[in-house]
């Protein structure tokens, strides 16, 4: 008995599984984008701009691709077009955080390609 009063009160003080939000916006656009690091349940949302009458949002699975010491990459497909993240690891963790993630969205049909540049910021919550 007193084993499993121990073991409920390890593992009720494991700390929670923290998932990370990376807030993105394109300079150059009303562009925006919330990236959502959260294991198996990663996604990518995507708008053009919430205060246009035509506003496209999109919602994407997103899975880790690669990761090493300075990059996540991670991949997703849905229909006809291809996403890529890349997010530099170095600035998540610091204060301040701004730095830049590459978005490349590619067209499967056609093999065209666009990478664009965001600004971006992060945050971390315990769930």
């Amino acid at each position: 008995m007193k084993i499993f009063a121990l073991l409920t009160v390890i593992t009720f003080s494991l700390p929670a599984f923290s998932r990370v939000y990376i807030q993105c916006a394109d300079s150059n656009s009303w562009n925006r984008a919330v990236i959502n690091l959260n294991g198996d349940q990663s996604t990518l949302f995507m708008t053009n701009g919430v205060h246009l009458p035509d506003e496209i949002r999109v919602l994407k699975d997103l899975s880790l691709v690669s990761e090493s010491e300075d990059e996540l990459v991670y991949e997703t497909t849905n229909g006809n077009i291809k996403d890529v993240v890349f997010i530099p690891v170095q600035n998540m963790q610091s204060s301040p955080n701004y730095f830049m993630v590459d978005l490349q969205h590619t067209r499967v049909s056609s093999g065209y390609s666009q990478t664009r540049s965001m600004s971006c910021f992060s945050s971390t919550h315990n769930d």
